[in-house]
């Protein structure tokens, strides 16, 4: 009687034993898939980060071909919203 006593506590014990091991797998499972995201996120936003500094360098390139600076633009702007300005006014002169 002891013995299948025994033996059903060692089969009880075995099989929690299972299942343990059957969770921490799972768990690594997951955990791992949550890693690969990360990854891919991380991938994602370097390569727009890269993309960024690409272009910041080419508007660099083309700004060292048109001799313009951070005037330069400043130039435009300021031009572009003059130009804006006239052609509001002159609307305005239109309608009456």
């Amino acid at each position: 009687m002891e013995v299948a006593g025994q033996r059903e506590k060692t089969a009880n014990a075995c099989g929690l034993e299972a299942e343990e091991t059957q969770r921490e797998r799972e768990r690594k499972e997951r955990e791992k898939k949550e890693r690969k995201k990360k990854d891919r996120g991380r991938g994602r936003r370097e390569e727009e980060r890269e993309k960024r500094k690409e272009k910041e360098r080419e508007r660099k390139k083309e700004e060292r071909k048109t001799d313009r600076g951070r005037r330069g633009r400043k130039r435009e702007k300021k031009n572009k919203k003059k130009k804006r300005q006239r052609q509001r006014k002159e609307g305005r002169k239109r309608e009456k």
